[in-house]
């Protein structure tokens, strides 16, 4: 009688707790009845996918959060290790504790992807450029839809794509209205107030010293605040597809805003004696940017709307009439139906024990 492996029994434990588990966290309860619909994703291809997915794998960090928000999240039972890190996404869709990682910092697991019987993937630009990868999706015959942007318009456009692959064009409007909705308040609110401060502003994406490329999405929803974004005003190295400035180049841009995304560089910057003639640093204006169901503001996160409220909130306080806090709260009930707590919500914004530590293969 031929053994079988230890991994085999948990996959069937698996799938077999996949099928028994209730929506946790859904607007639907579609199962796939072998209608299809054609939706062109964001590299222009014209792709055939089924109109009521029964098992979704998101290898795309901004596709997966994305699906939850839509209301799939039950249906989302593949993904890779970056969505499923986060514990509050977790909390507002109890039915990703299902969920299986099919990859992390590797190639993706295709025998679990086809053993759950997943009938729509969506991935980014990096998978579907790569050869190997690209040659086991189509392998697979399951079909893909990439999911890819750089700019805040190219994200929007995303999120509608993943939207109409999922057939929920509405709920897809409804969160672009919202992001467009912050881009206008915080604007527009800004613009009009003639005798503000213009702030010079360095914007640290996870290591201290990695920032900002000219035009992309990150420099794109700093620009809403009309402030001045020091690293896209020079021409910085760019190692591994970071962009990476020197802290030489830092100290003499001496920014008097620095906004981390990673918990605990703040901190670090502040104790830091290297830094310590920063003009932010000698002002106490080095901040924390929340983490909520992805880190606000990250090239691959769904919470664009809500970092450019939180850095127009932060910058100028005086002009807005409402709270980040209270737009956060909307956020939250808006696309998930749950109402959040203040407690919950000063975890976000100091964006503390919401994500776990990241894990490579």
């Amino acid at each position: 009688m031929k053994r079988v492996s230890k991994v085999s029994i948990i996959l069937i434990i698996v799938i077999l707790m996949v099928a028994m588990i209730l929506p946790a966290c859904s607007h639907k309860n579609n199962v796939y009845d072998g209608e299809t619909r054609t939706v062109v994703d964001s590299l222009g291809r014209e792709v055939e996918v089924p109109a009521n997915p029964n098992m979704i794998c998101t290898l795309s960090s901004f596709a997966g959060p994305l699906v939850c928000l839509y209301g799939y999240s039950d249906k989302m039972m593949a993904t890779n290790n970056n969505v499923l890190r986060n514990t509050f996404l977790k909390s507002l869709c109890p039915s990703l504790e299902y969920a299986i990682v099919v990859k992390n910092s590797g190639t993706m697991n295709a025998e679990s992807i086809q053993a759950l019987k997943t009938d729509l993937i969506f991935i980014d630009n990096d998978m579907y450029s790569d050869p190997n990868e690209r040659a086991k999706l189509n392998v697979m015959g399951i079909p893909y839809v990439v999911v890819c942007y750089e700019t805040m318009e190219q994200q929007i456009e995303a999120a509608m794509v993943v939207g109409k692959a999922l057939g929920c064009e509405d709920i897809a409007q409804k969160y672009v209205d919202f992001y467009r909705q912050a881009i206008n308040d915080v604007s527009s609110t800004i613009e009009a107030a003639t005798n503000r401060k213009v702030y010079k502003i360095y914007h640290s994406i996870n290591e201290a010293t990695r920032t900002d490329a000219p035009n992309d999405i990150c420099d794109n929803w700093i620009s809403v605040t009309k402030c001045i974004n020091v690293a896209t005003s020079s021409t910085l190295s760019v190692d591994n597809g970071k962009t990476i400035a020197s802290l030489e180049q830092i100290l003499e841009w001496d920014p008097e805003v620095v906004i981390c995304n990673e918990p605990g560089v703040d901190d670090n910057i502040m104790s830091s004696t290297a830094w310590s003639g920063v003009n932010a640093v000698i002002n106490n204006r080095v901040y924390q940017i929340p983490v909520g169901i992805t880190r606000y503001g990250h090239p691959n996160g769904i919470e664009t709307a809500l970092a450019i409220y939180w850095l127009g909130t932060k910058l100028y306080p005086e002009l807005f009439d409402f709270t980040i806090e209270q737009k956060m709260k909307e956020f939250y009930k808006m696309f998930f139906g749950i109402d959040i707590s203040d407690e919950v919500i000063a975890q976000l914004i100091a964006g503390d024990g919401v994500r776990t530590p990241k894990v490579n293969n």
